[in-house]
């Protein structure tokens, strides 16, 4: 009798809602006791917040009191939905938190583990951009054109369909509030992917200005002082003040939230202070602490394999020799044991780590913080919190941005540092390769999951496979929201991912058939416990990951018919992913390559030509030149892309055609006959219709990562 009683009260204290403004949060690092004095000056100088009292909502649980004490079924509050939050590290490694091996103190994200679930084979899509389309829309990145296929456009500039929209917009018609703090690298801005509010961290190439990064999709000015500002705090606490306003005036609504810190991404950036806890844990090099952190993985029961070798050959992803020497003699890019470097570049690389640890243990802090705020307003029982990274640690080394001065101290916002291979490899224990690769290092990520009153598991571990295309099936079952079959007129086609739901009551295998990788020519499909996988160029391999996660035992050689198998199951998916983006309609019979009949469904291909003058576009249906559009100058390179099929009409104008597109819409063409090639520097126009958009809009579809 006295729990209804008690939960109106409690209920009743917390329908009063915070009128006013609240400090701004874009230029604080986090001092206690500072922020201690604050609050109390406020108080002794009579700034208390102002109160306003919600009458609506002091009935319903009046009302709701008078039910529980009847006896009487209350299915309101019985299904009543919860609120999500996703924190999405960046960069980080396998191993790197305290509940998956990792010396790092992270306490708050621990005690999320210790009362929640581990998820032990959970995936990522090996890269930034691509996990984050994948996890914000239950779809392979390719599908969406967030990722490369073969012949096909997508990639870091792609554009989504229409038919693909983000979470949060489905999350809208169950009354759902959604709120963005963090890194975006998601095409469109964020309030149009179904965001209510949004601190966007465009600038990641600098963790101590807030320049460059926007609040609700604007430009930010930057104080004039900002030497109290640090990215990872701002983030904390522009979502915790994302809290405290839905407290106060959107209290019946639940909410998602999205949190994608950009640490520990380069360049590695931290607090003097969080460094130094760190300064010597690393001294005795990548070899002790992967052995170390392998360890305690035993003794967690977490993985069933060996420790992986470290493959002293392999090193960066991608070749930037002026770095090498920008950094000084210090760096080093490659694993090689530890004995064999000098004492400097023992020290640099201990310092290197130090710092990326100082960014996880500051990222924790904050985490930390966001949960406060969640009891504070008695949301944290009712909130499910996921925590994981977009791919695993990374082997980068490079210079950009404002640059690199060895004379500064590391970690200060005068320097780029990278972790590099040595300790990126550790991070990754037990598992080889790194971000960009889709061997088990790179695609390999924790994932906690917390929720009091959803997940009655406690301190447990769940090991069937997972993707973050399972995420968005996930919190859909449990906000009770059915995903509807269309979306801007046009079918959803089927997703990929499945819901985890079942797991988080008991140990039980989620029924796939496979889960699929591809990144840059890295490639990956594991089915079952078998996995076939293969780096850029390479033969593929084949490994049982049941025993051997690290992919040390390579059994390609002797089991030829199982890679076929798989290898025929990987190129079946990549070709579905293809036809999903462009349908292969084949020519009919008879249809004339000078000029089309009406109607008529044709293969198109764009090539795009940047020239000095002009960009021209020279629009080709089943290999034929059909015609051609110039747009602005963009510079001196070429790209090409395949945008699907199109639909040709012709209209009174002599020579002029409408071509309907599934995504750019309809706009009108002139023919050019087979042969009839324009030269390189004629202009030919088209009358485009909304032409500026659809330049624009094409522009981005086209330009790869590292354009002009």
């Amino acid at each position: 009798m006295l729990f209804p009683l008690a939960a109106f009260a409690s209920g009743a204290a917390r329908n009063w809602s915070v009128v006013g403004k609240t400090s701004p949060w874009v230029n604080r690092r986090v001092d206690r006791k500072a922020v201690e004095e604050r609050d109390s000056a406020r108080v002794l100088a009579g700034k208390c917040r102002q109160y306003r009292y919600d009458p609506v909502a002091f009935v319903l649980r009046f009302l709701t009191a008078l039910l529980c004490l009847a006896g009487m079924p209350v299915s309101a509050v019985e299904a009543e939905r919860p609120n999500i939050i996703f924190i999405l590290a960046d960069d980080l490694g396998y191993s790197d938190l305290g509940c998956y091996g990792g010396e790092i103190e992270t306490p708050h994200l621990d005690s999320l583990a210790r009362n929640g679930l581990r998820f032990t084979q959970f995936y990522n899509t090996a890269r930034c951009w691509p996990t984050r389309g994948a996890l914000l829309t239950g779809y392979y990145a390719q599908q969406i054109r967030r990722d490369a296929l073969p012949n096909v456009n997508g990639g870091g500039q792609g554009v989504r369909p229409n038919w693909a929209p983000l979470l949060p917009d489905f999350l809208k018609a169950a009354g759902y509030r959604s709120y963005h703090s963090g890194k975006w690298h998601i095409d469109g801005d964020v309030l149009a992917g179904g965001f209510d509010r949004s601190f966007h961290t465009r600038n990641d190439g600098n963790f101590f200005t807030v320049k460059g990064n926007l609040l609700d999709d604007q430009p930010i000015t930057p104080p004039a002082d900002e030497s109290n500002y640090y990215v990872t705090t701002a983030t904390a606490d522009h979502a915790i003040e994302c809290l405290k306003d839905h407290a106060a005036h959107h209290a019946g609504k639940p909410f998602f939230q999205y949190i994608p810190f950009i640490a520990p991404h380069f360049p590695l950036h931290a607090l003097p202070e969080d460094i130094a806890k760190y300064r010597d844990a690393y001294v005795a090099g990548w070899e002790a602490m992967r052995e170390a952190r392998f360890r305690r993985q035993q003794e967690m029961g977490i993985l069933n394999t060996t420790l992986s070798a470290l493959e002293r050959d392999v090193g960066p992803p991608y070749a930037f020799p002026d770095a090498m020497e920008k950094l000084g003699p210090g760096e080093v890019n490659r694993p090689l044991p530890w004995t064999e470097l000098t004492e400097e570049q023992r020290r640099f690389q201990a310092t290197k780590m130090a710092i990326h640890a100082a960014m996880i243990d500051r990222m924790d802090q904050e985490i930390g913080r966001v949960i406060a705020q969640l009891k504070v307003m008695g949301a944290f029982d009712n909130t499910l919190i996921f925590f994981a990274s977009d791919n695993g640690a990374s082997a980068e080394i490079m210079v950009r941005h404002g640059g690199h001065d060895p004379r500064a101290a590391p970690g200060s916002a005068s320097t780029y540092l990278c972790l590099g291979p040595g300790f990126s490899s550790a991070c990754n224990t037990p598992f080889r390769r790194h971000k960009t690769w889709v061997h088990e290092g790179g695609i390999s990520t924790p994932l906690i999951a917390h929720w009091p009153r959803g997940i009655a598991a406690r301190n447990e571990l769940r090991h069937t496979p997972a993707h973050v295309i399972d995420i968005v099936p996930t919190v859909l079952e449990v906000a009770g929201i059915q995903k509807p079959d269309a979306w801007n007129g046009k079918p959803i086609p089927p997703a990929p991912g499945r819901s985890l739901v079942p797991a988080f009551a008991k140990e039980e295998q989620i029924a796939r058939d496979s889960l699929w990788w591809l990144h840059e020519g890295h490639r990956a499909i594991r089915m079952g416990d078998w996995k076939l996988v293969a780096a850029k160029g390479d033969p593929w391999e084949l490994y049982n990951l049941k025993t051997d996660r690290a992919e040390q035992h390579n059994l390609a050689a002797r089991m030829t018919d199982k890679v076929k198998e798989l290898e025929q199951n990987w190129q079946q998916q990549t070709a579905s992913f293809a036809n999903l983006l462009r349908p292969p309609q084949p020519p009919q019979s008879g249809d004339s390559a000078a000029e089309p009949r009406s109607g008529v469904i044709l293969r198109q291909r764009s090539k795009i030509i940047f020239d000095r003058q002009n960009t021209r576009t020279e629009t080709y249906w089943d290999g034929k030149l059909a015609s051609v559009f110039t747009a602005g100058k963009l510079g001196a390179w070429e790209a090409y892309q395949d945008v699907g099929r199109v639909v040709i009409h012709p209209i009174p104008e002599p020579n002029h055609w409408v071509i309907e597109h599934p995504d750019f819409g309809a706009f009108s063409a002139r023919w050019i006959a087979p042969g009839d090639r324009p030269q390189t520097n004629e202009v030919l126009r088209i009358q485009v219709g909304a032409t500026k958009s659809q330049q624009e809009h094409g522009a981005r579809a086209v330009v790869p990562e590292g354009g002009p």
